[in-house]
């Protein structure tokens, strides 16, 4: 089985998806290592991790910690990406990525 199919495997939450209706009044990114690349859209979130778009393509199987900011609340969860697909034809273009998150539930409350 290669890793892309193992990768999607994964993405096939049993857990049910709510859509984002309302986005949170703060900002998001998703940091890598030392690199912070911001969240362009979420697709959807369940109990145990999240679809979203960002500027740039991160890899599969990568830490990251998605850190949120409003006015008076810094939130940041650490978590995996389980797949990514890119938005259009360029490699390190935009793109949607499935992440798993370590504590789901901090992320609903927000929503």
């Amino acid at each position: 089985m290669s890793d892309q199919t193992v990768a999607r495997t994964l993405e096939l939450r049993s857990e049910s998806r709510r859509p984002v209706t309302r986005k949170p009044r703060g900002g998001f990114a998703v940091r890598v290592g030392e690199r912070f690349i911001d969240v362009v859209g979420f697709q959807d979130v369940s109990t145990t991790g999240l679809r979203l778009h960002l500027a740039a393509p991160v890899g599969v199987s990568t830490a990251i910690v998605l850190h949120y900011r409003d006015a008076t609340n810094n939130v940041q969860l650490n978590g995996i990406t389980c797949w990514e697909s890119p938005l259009d034809d360029m490699p390190d273009g935009p793109c949607i990525v499935g992440i798993e998150l370590l504590s789901p539930t901090t992320l609903l409350n927000l929503f």
